[in-house]
């Protein structure tokens, strides 16, 4: 059956987390001090750039000066990225395979500048943390499967651990993300197959960013669709013209800025778009959503990323289902990019 792999790595994520809990109190974490640093680096490909963006938040919340630079863009344009006046700094490649070509070039680079490296991957044993300085390996982040779903949550569950010192935080995800799959999961695919969209846009603002734009590469990867993604209320401006009601609009909901979340969603409805809301709360947009999910987690925006992102993964991989694509074999993709 098409899809299996990545079905089974999917629905793991919550027990992966908990592995991953478990064993960091005993885990060999790098002896370093991220706040002794001018200038932190974060930069990775694709979904690991998303995933960098996330990372440098998280610093620049704890105080830190971090940027989020795509790998590529690091080694093509060496001046734009390190031309600051920083005389500390560090960079942290991430790579779920360690042997992404634009990944390695750009710690190649860092390193001719003596810039120290830590790598944050799921294999030990590959190049990327073979050649840094530091490394922080989450190897219940590893998939078989093309597309990055456990990896991308265990790596970012992984990082906030280490930037933490403690569990403490985070000990109650893993049963939140299961209870999440058992009441959701249904609905999602039900959500998935009841009406012909083709066109899905991803919504969010601050945190939420990153992971919209995470979103919508899924539903390009495994569903092969037209996907976006936008800071929340920029979608009212330009993009809104092509909206239909062929479109699938997720929005993350807007904590504490919900009348305007709720206009936004006002507004898509009229342009004929069903939208499904993500948030902790969710009360103030159930008149105006076509469809809700409430997380009621108890936790930070910051320390329940991982929770907002795995409803909209279960959706997107719905989707590839119901327009006969196959998650485990993606069109054009391969596991590592290579130049």
């Amino acid at each position: 059956m098409n899809g299996e792999i990545t079905r089974r790595e999917l629905w793991s994520q919550p027990k992966r987390w908990q592995y991953l809990i478990n064993r960091f109190p005993e885990t060999d974490l790098p002896d370093l001090a991220l706040n002794s640093f001018d200038e932190i680096i974060v930069f990775g490909s694709g979904t690991s750039y998303y995933l960098a963006m996330l990372l440098a938040m998280l610093l620049e919340q704890k105080g830190m000066y971090a940027k989020a630079v795509p790998s590529c863009e690091l080694f093509l344009h060496e001046d734009l990225y390190l031309g600051s006046k920083a005389t500390k700094r560090l960079g942290i490649g991430i790579s779920r395979s360690g042997e992404s070509s634009e990944g390695l070039i750009a710690a190649d680079l860092l390193k001719s500048r003596d810039i120290p490296l830590l790598a944050l991957g799921c294999d030990a044993d590959s190049s990327l943390p073979q050649t840094s300085n530091y490394q922080l390996i989450v190897s219940e982040g590893h998939e078989e499967g093309m597309v990055m779903l456990r990896s991308f949550t265990s790596m970012l569950l992984g990082f906030q651990l280490f930037l933490g010192h403690s569990t403490t935080p985070f000990n109650t995800i893993p049963e939140k993300g299961e209870k999440l799959l058992d009441q959701h999961a249904s609905a999602l695919k039900i959500l998935a197959n009841k009406r012909s969209f083709n066109r899905f846009v991803m919504l969010g603002s601050g945190f939420h960013y990153p992971l919209a734009v995470e979103a919508s590469l899924k539903f390009q990867e495994m569903a092969i669709s037209t996907s976006e993604a936008y800071h929340s209320l920029e979608y009212r401006h330009g993009p809104k013209s092509t909206a239909d009601t062929n479109t699938l609009a997720v929005l993350f909901a807007l904590d504490g800025n919900e009348q305007y979340g709720v206009k936004l969603v006002e507004d898509l409805n009229d342009y004929g778009v069903s939208c499904l809301v993500v948030g902790e709360k969710v009360e103030a947009y159930r008149k105006a959503a076509s469809y809700t999910i409430e997380l009621s987690s108890m936790l930070s925006v910051s320390n329940r990323l991982v929770l907002s992102l795995l409803p909209v993964q279960v959706l997107a991989f719905e989707t590839a289902l119901r327009l006969g694509q196959n998650p485990d074999s993606p069109r054009n993709l391969s596991a590592v990019v290579k130049l």
